[in-house]
């Protein structure tokens, strides 16, 4: 091990990311004994590393009824000599008035999760740089309920499917953010509390099928009401296999995380996280289901030996000849 990429992160400084220089070296360039303990304190630099960190220009914003609690970015940030990116969680107090300051560098994130010691976590739309220079102002009362039902194709009610919401606008992987997955109660509505915004509403229900929405929640007092009306799907049958042909058994596949156009069955991994992935068996043989509007999807394969994860890939379309085929670089004998 000879060194470490270190991000330090504080809201009122500007992040560095830096190389911390053989923290450990030669940890293991000696050789030792069987279940001999190993020490850091041999391995140490011999005085403190000091790190100077700048002040940022600063942004602003306020969620009221939301004071004394904790707001938490997920920011990415550049390392400039390498050119590459570090995600994190930043957290931001939040005064009384739930008022805070943060710097320029923390202006594009891509999540924003609210804690509060009595209200617990709250997801809220990612604001935008724009927002947050202007001063971003959130308000918790502005929330409106809406209560979502799914129905099978004969007009039924359906209980326990699987639901996905993801708040549509800006650009890709920014303000959309990552989709929230909920499970519909067995006989009732899902009941929940969503800020002002157009969303894509996704559900799944094994064997019964598919459905998707795009919605505009206003602010208003009254429940807004959902129905997402399930259609049957298609079923993708196909075989696992090594490039020499053998059937690969226990292998898991799904559709493969793409980030997807805005309100498609793909966008943001969607598809990915909502359908039950399925098993290969004995001769290699599985099947998943996928939504009917679906034209084209990536599936991803994978084998779990005790030394390691072996995967595979293949694209299906509507023009596939079935059944698809997935071949793995399984080590044959």
């Amino acid at each position: 091990v000879g060194a470490y990429k270190v991000l330090i992160l504080h809201p009122n400084y500007q992040p560095l990311m830096t190389e911390s220089g053989a923290l450990v070296k030669g940890l293991f360039s000696k050789k030792r004994e069987a279940n001999q303990n190993l020490s850091l304190k041999e391995h140490l630099p011999p005085s403190p590393t000091t790190f100077r960190l700048k002040f940022g220009a600063k942004g602003k914003g306020q969620i009221k009824g939301a004071g004394g609690g904790t707001l938490y970015l997920f920011s990415a940030f550049q390392d400039k000599k390498r050119g590459s990116y570090l995600s994190e969680w930043v957290p931001f107090s939040l005064d009384s008035k739930g008022s805070f300051d943060l710097t320029t560098t923390h202006l594009h994130p891509r999540e924003a999760v609210l804690h509060h010691p009595t209200l617990g976590f709250i997801p809220l739309p990612p604001p935008t740089a724009k927002q947050l220079r202007q001063g971003w102002n959130l308000d918790l009362l502005n929330r409106r309920k809406v209560r979502i039902l799914c129905k099978r194709e004969d007009g039924r009610l359906v209980g326990r499917a699987r639901i996905a919401i993801l708040l549509q606008g800006g650009t890709q992987g920014s303000i959309g953010g990552k989709p929230r997955f909920f499970s519909l109660p067995r006989s009732n509505p899902l009941e929940l509390s969503l800020f002002p915004g157009t969303y894509a509403i996704f559900a799944y229900r094994k064997h019964l099928g598919f459905a998707k929405q795009t919605v505009k929640i206003i602010q208003g007092t009254r429940p807004k009401a959902i129905l997402l009306h399930l259609k049957e799907g298609l079923t993708i049958r196909g075989l696992l296999q090594t490039p020499r042909g053998t059937p690969i058994h226990h292998g898991v596949v799904r559709p493969i995380f793409t980030y997807g156009r805005h309100g498609s069955w793909t966008e943001r991994g969607v598809l990915s996280l909502l359908v039950d992935k399925a098993y290969s068996d004995s001769q290699g043989e599985f099947s998943l289901e996928i939504p009917g509007d679906c034209p084209a999807l990536s599936l991803g394969a994978r084998i779990f030996t005790r030394q390691q994860i072996y995967s595979g890939s293949s694209l299906w379309s509507r023009k596939s000849s079935p059944p698809i085929r997935i071949q793995i670089n399984l080590p044959e004998k």
